[in-house]
C-alpha cells in the first residue's frame, strides 16, 4: 500500500491563482451566457414597456403597408393602455382590437403628436400610413421615479429611446 513521506516534494492540487483564473473565466462565461436565457429579467419595467411599444409600432406600420389602409397605434393616457387597429372607415376589424397595459407603475405622462401638440389625457392615435410612413411623435413613459422619452421617427416609425430629455431634444434638433 503506498503512502507519500511527509515533506514530499511532488505537490499535488492547484495552486491559489490557477483556481482564481478559473472562478474568473466562470464569471465572464455566466456574464455573457445569463442575460441572452433570460432577457426579460435583467431589464427595467421601462425598457420592457419601451421594447413592446416598438413592437406594436411596428406591427401596426407592417400592416398598413400590407393591407394598403392606414392603422394606428392608440394609447389611453389616463388608463395607461394602447392597441393597433386600422384607421380606415368600415374596416372588418376595428371591433375585435387586442388592448395591452403597460406593466404596473407604468403611465404614459403625455404623448406629442407633430401638428396636434402634447396630450396629458385622453386618446390618442398615431397614425402609419401605407407607404411606411407616419408623422413624428414623442411619447413619454414614466415609473414614478424616472421617465423615458420615446421619439418616433417619421420615415421608418422606429423608436429612439432617450433617457434624459437633453437627448431628446438634442434629437429633435437632428
Amino acid at each position: 500500500m503506498p503512502t507519500w513521506a511527509t515533506g514530499s516534494s511532488s505537490s499535488r492540487g492547484f495552486t491559489l491563482l490557477e483556481l482564481m483564473v478559473v472562478v474568473a473565466v466562470i464569471g465572464l462565461c455566466m456574464g455573457m451566457v445569463a442575460p441572452r436565457l433570460a432577457p426579460d429579467t435583467f431589464r427595467t419595467d421601462l425598457d420592457a414597456a419601451a421594447s413592446r411599444l416598438s413592437g406594436a409600432m411596428s406591427s401596426a406600420r407592417s400592416r398598413a403597408m400590407l393591407s394598403g389602409e392606414p392603422w394606428g397605434l392608440t394609447c389611453d393616457i389616463e388608463e395607461s393602455g394602447y392597441w393597433i387597429q386600422p384607421l380606415a372607415q368600415g374596416s372588418e376589424r376595428g371591433s375585435d382590437v387586442r388592448r395591452y397595459a403597460l406593466p404596473d407603475g407604468l403611465r404614459f405622462l403625455w404623448i406629442e403628436a407633430e401638428s396636434r401638440g402634447r396630450f396629458h389625457k385622453g386618446l390618442v392615435t398615431l397614425e402609419f400610413r401605407p407607404m411606411g410612413l407616419t408623422p413624428p411623435a414623442v411619447v413619454c413613459i414614466e415609473d414614478g421615479e424616472r421617465s423615458l422619452w420615446l421619439r418616433v421617427k417619421p420615415f421608418n416609425a422606429r423608436l429612439e429611446v432617450h433617457r434624459t430629455e437633453y437627448d431628446l431634444t438634442q434629437a429633435l434638433k437632428d
